[in-house]
């Protein structure tokens, strides 16, 4: 089994991906976002619809799975399937809990309203097709999804995203969970 993952968990634009990545440089691990898979994906493949885009989604979820299978510490950055009620809807996590010896998991806490003002103030790759359905990330989308967070699973150590954060701070609070 592998040794440690940092699962990273929160809401859309809460500073998943850019605490991730601090986090990762400052413990030497590994650093996996799922995004980063999926956006070569959409500009491999392009991508014309949400029914594509899913099926794209699903392909980057076992690819990150992959590249994260010869990593014996690593940080794992994804949009985590949160609600059993709706399976299509985020990453599985199970595989993190089977493959690795020690899981943790940081929650980035951020409020829901500056988590969607940040939502809809960046700009990502358009085969996400963000514009094309402005519901999916909306306040109550993002309060229900908020709702299941953190997730149940490893060790939680949670951090208020709403400003700056230490990273070699929330590292060293991590480092403790081994």
């Amino acid at each position: 089994m592998r040794q440690h993952a940092v699962l990273i968990t929160g809401l859309p634009a809460s500073g998943k991906t850019t605490l991730g990545k601090r986090i990762a440089a400052f413990l030497g691990y590994d650093f996996f976002d799922k995004d980063d898979f999926l956006e070569t994906l959409f500009t491999e493949q392009g991508c014309s619809d949400e029914k594509q885009r899913l099926q794209l989604s699903r392909q980057s979820d076992r690819l990150m799975q992959q590249a994260a299978s010869d990593s014996n510490r690593a940080v794992l950055v994804s949009h985590w399937s949160a609600d059993a009620a709706k399976p299509d809807s985020g990453t599985d996590y199970q595989w993190v809990i089977d493959g690795y010896v020690t899981v943790s998991q940081l929650y980035c806490d951020c409020p829901v309203a500056q988590a969607h003002e940040r939502f809809h103030d960046r700009q990502r790759h358009p085969g996400h097709q963000d514009g094309q359905s402005p519901d999916k990330w909306s306040m109550d989308a993002l309060s229900s999804y908020q709702r299941h967070l953190p997730l149940p699973v490893g060790r939680l150590e949670t951090v208020n995203t709403a400003s700056e954060v230490s990273a070699v701070e929330v590292a060293t609070r991590l480092l403790a969970h081994l």
